[in-house]
């Protein structure tokens, strides 16, 4: 799996938090929802995903500088991706009808 990414604010390192579903839900639907929004609109979504993703205040989020949210959101989203995908392929397979008795 590649590296967490890593904030810079002020040169204070920020490392993304662990991925929870909400987390997930809100990158996922913006992947989704790009070609639907105006810059301003996704912008202002790029900065809410990587608030909660980092864990940082508002105030924190507002000091991101724009020239980093969507290099930051791509590595997000493939990290966030990739969290899930390594989640879900530790989830043993079901018994499929066949072997099931009835």
């Amino acid at each position: 799996m590649q590296a967490s990414p890593i904030l810079k604010i002020n040169g204070k390192r920020y490392k993304i938090q662990r991925v929870k579903m909400g987390a997930y839900r809100q990158v996922m639907m913006l992947v989704d929802d790009m070609d639907n929004l105006t810059p301003e609109e996704l912008k202002e979504d790029i900065l809410d995903v990587i608030r909660i993703c980092f864990d940082l205040t508002r105030e924190e989020a507002e000091q991101v500088d724009t020239a980093d949210l969507f290099p930051l959101f791509g590595k997000l989203a493939s990290h966030v991706q990739n969290a899930f995908t390594a989640r879900a392929k530790q989830i043993p397979n079901a018994a499929s009808p066949e072997a099931t008795t009835g």
